[in-house]
């Protein structure tokens, strides 16, 4: 039996071209302006293409803090392996990490909510929005990993890897920049069960295989040779934030989350392309206000892939050899589904209109002197 363990920090490395882009694309040194023409009476000129009393401005900009902090990131494991009979290795581990300081950006001109203009409630008035380049997220990954191998013996050999998993950050907020505890939840990437399995056979047909082992002829040209071998992934799906589209929070932002009324997950035997949750759980938000669920607090569609791969290998003589492939990708031609749609004022709310490619074969024959 090996126990392996190991605990370390790894800083953030401080990039330039973050700090040049916000001294030559920004305020003060960049400010973009509209002028509108009148599309029946000319109203700009040659002689004056920039008037005063057309110009509209929307002072937008990026800015760092000046006590700009170093992120970090502290990563531990503890695993134990142990054998299983003489060709199979067993390992179980824990991992886990937890980011602190990370990158990320808010807008620290958002408007408050409440009555009046826009404008006139954000904290600096006649700006647009100021994003604010910070490192202010943190993250957390907790797993176990189990692993079993079995090294090549008696024409098999495999791996299989399967992770229980969760990780939660606050990095991407989409809704309110004042509340960053509101935007804590699973993180966009988030998966929570992962299987995956690779393995190769060599059928035990033909010299030096328990069958057929001395035959002769057309019979070991024939079943002799073969080999299977493939890759087999089962995962849940990734984390999704269902959106509200337009401006209701009147913040100036194109969409908010919504109010959830309900759990909104279905169970696995109700869920299908036309539905995939529960589209009542999720309500538009009162114009003027946030919407009070969570972010990602629902699950795309998993994974369920088979690729598998058929090789013939006969030999010519004492040095030449061909080699037969047949390849099939997502062989057993299981519908992987893209995203459902998560936008809760469209008619395609909570349905799946697309998905990745169905079972796909592939020929190959070589002859190798």
């Amino acid at each position: 039996m090996v126990v392996r363990g190991g605990y370390g920090i790894y800083y953030s490395p401080e990039i330039g071209t973050l700090t040049f882009n916000h001294r030559v694309s920004a305020y003060p040194w960049n400010i973009p302006q509209t002028f509108n023409a009148d599309a029946t009476r000319p109203n700009i000129f040659l002689s004056d293409p920039f008037p005063d009393a057309l110009a509209q401005s929307s002072i937008t900009t990026s800015a760092i803090p000046t006590d700009f902090r170093h992120g970090y990131m502290q990563n531990w494991s503890l695993s134990i392996q142990r054998p299983l009979g003489t060709d199979t290795v067993l390992d179980v581990g824990y991992v886990g990490s937890k980011g602190t300081k990370m990158l990320t950006s808010r807008d620290i001109n958002q408007p408050f909510l409440g009555p009046g203009s826009i404008d006139s409630r954000r904290p600096i008035p006649g700006w647009s929005g100021i994003t604010m380049r910070e490192r202010t997220s943190n993250s957390n990954y907790h797993s176990m990993q189990t692993k079993v191998e079995r090294r090549f013996a008696g024409g098999l050999t495999f791996v299989s890897a399967y992770t229980l998993a969760h990780s939660i950050d606050d990095d991407t907020p989409n809704q309110d920049f004042y509340n960053r505890r509101a935007d804590r939840g699973d993180s966009s990437f988030d998966v929570r069960h992962r299987l995956v399995n690779s393995y190769s056979y060599e059928l035990p047909f033909g010299p030096g295989k328990r069958f057929l082992s001395q035959a002769g002829g057309i019979a070991t040209k024939i079943l002799g040779g073969w080999q299977l071998a493939g890759i087999t992934t089962f995962s849940t799906g990734q984390s999704i934030t269902p959106m509200v589209s337009g401006d209701i929070s009147l913040t100036g932002k194109s969409s908010v989350r919504p109010n959830r009324i309900a759990d909104g997950v279905l169970p696995r035997d109700q869920r299908d392309a036309s539905r995939w949750f529960d589209t009542s759980a999720f309500v538009s938000p009162a114009t003027g206000t946030f919407g009070n669920a969570g972010r990602n607090t629902l699950k795309a569609p998993g994974l369920n892939n088979w690729d598998v791969t058929l090789t013939k290998n006969t030999r010519i003589g004492e040095n030449h050899r061909t080699e037969f492939r047949v390849e099939f990708f997502n062989a057993l031609n299981h519908a992987q589904f893209a995203l459902p749609n998560t936008t809760v004022n469209s008619s395609a709310f909570g349905t799946i209109t697309r998905a990745k490619d169905g079972r796909q074969i592939q020929f190959g024959l070589k002859l190798y002197y």
